[in-house]
């Protein structure tokens, strides 16, 4: 599954971010229950990407700016292998 989201720095506000922090945040909670991640603190400050494995679940968050320079993409990955 994949969230991602587009946005335009002349238009982006924190409450658009904090709502795809806090929507990552539930379907993570979703897939893998026992992982903590401060999501906000990821997609609202720091912006660093990262990957994490557990158990079967794989998860990645990605942060690239628009070739233009106006903006950012942000993508939260999860996946599982498909079973046979």
């Amino acid at each position: 599954m994949r969230l991602r989201g587009h946005f335009i720095d002349a238009f982006v506000q924190p409450e658009t971010l904090t709502e795809f922090a806090r929507i990552s945040f539930v379907l993570t909670k979703q897939a893998v229950p026992e992982v903590e991640i401060d999501f906000e603190a990821s997609i609202l400050h720091e912006h660093e990407p990262f990957e994490i494995i557990v158990g079967e679940t794989r998860m990645k968050f990605m942060h690239a700016r628009f070739l233009n320079d106006k903006g950012f993409e942000l993508t939260l990955e999860l996946s599982r292998p498909a079973k046979a």
